[in-house]
């Protein structure tokens, strides 16, 4: 399998502390370490790693510096490409980290890969490729389980009407830790947002309008595309290769497919790549019917087979279950025992192609883009083309592609589930209440008005 992650240090015994890191919080990963030969030399450096970068077109690499290699830091930093991160640990040597801090320097540098979004002179928006002296004003560029996304016609409408005051141009939220959102407009932060789990009252702090919009450079974010497609598909051909090696075959490739983005997008590049895909659709009884109306309509466009299972969550709450909490997430088994069943009925060796996505948290982060298990007699190799990619990304390779996302996110959702999930936010408990074009479908539906309560 070849290397997902190249790490890059000075020196061998660098190399030797990282690759302890690896083996300790990286089991199962395609990583691997290189070293620049113990140059200081900055001009050096700057040639081994466009040497790697042109010898691995399909690794993403990540620098790791001390302090003492400052100068390589700074060289190397200045190079804008999509595939490699620069990282500054803090100590006079990598070496001298522990394994735990090192950890954390990767995780920095994968969330850099993903974050990283430039701001060019023009206001031209460089999706993935800057040198950190370009980096968008404002983004925070390395916080590990961050996010960057596009805002729809939704998100605009509503954070104007929270005050938020915008330009025409291509607005870019960033999502951290603890539902904190930066509203990234024109090369000014146009807001800070708060959206807190509970409760319906999203809330924005304003800053100063910006003078110029800035727009999406459409040919970056097309260069761009291409080279994490072509990982991405690497990623799948080699998960089928391991699925025959292992399990002497395969009956059939399976995408568990919500309706949402990422497993949409997953779906597409397995259909791409696959004669074969069978798609699985979960039905609660409660699902948004935006939903179950565009999985039908897609299933037909991209030509795979759609299969409906039925989890008995309607069933349940009308017989007087609670409805889900945060705490109680009962309708999540009812989900996975309805895909289970279904995957045991296609076959007992599969490949499962899922659209996990690194920064959607840290339990999916630490998941290898390709792991074996096996549940109830089936047998499967597991495969997570979209690790590496930002929610814009996807956001833009669906437009560059022409494939139709869920209506919903166009209303201004950032995630899908049923219209009771309890992992659904404060924003989107707003759009719920007072979307109308969302309300109004689900305003007669079982239990939308309990949910809204529940907030």
């Amino acid at each position: 399998m070849e290397p997902l992650y190249t790490i890059v240090v000075r020196a061998g015994k660098d190399r030797d502390a990282v690759r302890a890191a690896i083996s300790r919080f990286y089991a199962g990963w395609p990583v691997e370490v290189e070293t620049l030969g113990g140059t200081r030399s900055p001009d050096a450096a700057e040639d081994i790693v466009k040497d790697l970068l042109s010898a691995r077109p399909g690794a993403l690499l990540i620098f790791l510096g001390g302090r003492e290699d400052a100068r390589i830091v700074e060289r190397l930093s200045s190079i804008a490409s999509e595939r490699l991160a620069v990282v500054q640990v803090g100590k006079k040597r990598v070496r001298n980290a522990r394994l735990e801090e090192l950890h954390w320097y990767i995780e920095r540098g994968r969330a850099k890969l993903r974050l990283r979004i430039g701001l060019e002179e023009g206001m031209s928006i460089h999706v993935h490729r800057a040198s950190d002296s370009r980096i968008y004003p404002g983004l925070v560029a390395d916080e590990p389980y961050a996010d960057v996304f596009l805002a729809t016609r939704g998100w605009r409408l509503w954070l104007e009407r929270l005050g938020c005051r915008l330009t025409g141009g291509d607005i870019i939220l960033e999502r951290l830790a603890g539902g904190e959102h930066i509203v990234l407009d024109g090369g000014t932060v146009a807001c800070h947002l708060s959206i807190p789990d509970h409760g319906h009252r999203p809330v924005a702090y304003h800053a100063a309008r910006a003078e110029r919009a800035a727009r999406i450079d459409y040919d970056i974010a097309r260069i761009v595309a291409e080279v994490y497609e072509a990982i991405s598909l690497r990623l799948l051909r080699e998960a089928l290769q391991e699925a025959e090696e292992k399990l002497g075959g395969v009956d059939s490739i399976v995408v568990p497919w919500s309706g949402g983005k990422d497993s949409t997008i997953a779906l597409y590049l397995a259909k791409r790549l696959f004669r074969d895909v069978q798609a699985v659709y979960v039905d609660t009884g409660v699902d948004f019917p935006h939903t179950r109306e565009y999985v039908e309509r897609m299933a037909e466009r991209l030509g795979v087979e759609l299969i409906v299972t039925q989890a008995r969550v309607r069933e349940e709450l009308s017989s007087g279950r609670e409805m889900p909490t945060h705490d109680n997430r009962w309708c999540t088994g009812l989900k996975l025992d309805a895909l289970d069943s279904t995957l045991k009925r296609l076959g007992d060796r599969l490949v499962v192609v899922t659209g996990d996505r690194d920064a959607e948290s840290e339990a999916r982060s630490r998941r290898p883009p390709i792991r074996f298990e096996e549940r109830n007699g089936v047998k499967k190799v597991v495969v997570s083309p979209l690790k590496a990619w930002s929610t814009i990304l996807v956001q833009l390779y669906a437009q560059l592609r022409g494939v139709e996302l869920n209506p919903l996110y166009e209303h201004g959702f950032y995630r899908l589930g049923c219209y009771i999930c309890p992992a659904l936010r404060s924003w989107e408990k707003m759009l719920l209440a007072k979307e109308p074009l969302v309300a109004a479908r689900l305003i007669g539906l079982p239990f939308y008005r309990r949910s809204l309560s529940q907030g």
